[in-house]
């Protein structure tokens, strides 16, 4: 059959006919042997980006736990701050509290010292006033007359004096009353 077949159409037919499936062969083949490359080019290029993509990410990660860490870091030493205040701060609490308590103390020993002032002053005045009031007969002793030799207006002054001389001797501050007037 097939000398039947190609001796039906002719040599140059064949001819031609043979140079162009070994042409589309050809074509075929070099496609079939181009498509592989372009894919595995297409792969490769992929892979290195993708590659990159994950070196990108790694650095990412580095960073993001430096940054990790020196937070943690800055948390601790905050914390350690913040630690520290509230040691000092109850410190001056404590501190606060013993002047308070020292200063209540204080104003109450002020307040008996005051009291005692009023009362020995109270008594210097009354001492001064049974003094004044005393004739001068009452006043005199062994040797003579103690007010004798003062007058009116010099006894006043010696009054005043030793009302003055103890209201000195038993104050201690601004604060304290002074004793009511005779």
């Amino acid at each position: 059959m097939q000398e039947k077949f190609l001796a039906e159409i002719p040599y140059e037919d064949l001819v031609t006919r043979s140079a162009e499936l070994a042409a589309q062969s050809m074509a075929l083949f070099i496609k079939a042997a181009a498509t592989p490359s372009k894919e595995a080019d297409s792969m490769k290029r992929q892979n290195a980006h993708f590659q990159e993509n994950i070196k990108k990410l790694k650095q990412e990660v580095a960073r993001m736990e430096k940054e990790l860490e020196e937070l943690g870091k800055a948390k601790e030493k905050e914390l350690e701050e913040l630690g520290k205040a509230k040691e000092q701060a109850e410190l001056e609490v404590k501190k606060s509290q013993a002047t308070i308590v020292e200063m209540a103390c204080d104003l109450e020993t002020e307040k008996e010292n005051g009291k005692k002032q009023y009362d020995q002053s109270g008594e210097a005045a009354e001492m001064a006033e049974a003094f004044r009031a005393m004739s001068p007969t009452q006043t005199q002793g062994g040797g003579g007359n103690l007010l004798g030799e003062v007058e009116g207006a010099q006894a006043e002054e010696v009054e005043n004096e030793v009302i003055s001389k103890v209201m000195d001797e038993t104050a201690l501050d601004e604060t304290t009353p002074a004793a009511p007037d005779a």
